[in-house]
């Protein structure tokens, strides 16, 4: 979801300015990359509690860690 928002976002801003009605292919890749390295890097630290979370439902009781929220499980 957040790729996609960014990608809309940057085309949407690069597209007015050509003079004919859509970019090369080059321009959509290099666009694509943007906003999936973006996203990844906005995305990686929910997706790190979210298996921390995950994987402590498997450990016994005694050795779990309590992540109760997004802030303690960083």
């Amino acid at each position: 979801m957040i790729r996609n928002f960014i990608y809309k976002v940057i085309y949407d801003k690069v597209k007015p300015r050509k003079q004919h009605n859509d970019l090369t292919i080059k321009e959509k890749s290099l666009l694509a990359g943007v906003a999936g390295s973006v996203a990844a890097i906005a995305s990686n630290p929910f997706e790190l509690v979210m298996i921390r979370q995950i994987h402590e439902g498997t450990l016994s009781v005694h050795n779990r860690q309590g992540y109760s929220s997004l802030l303690i499980g960083m």
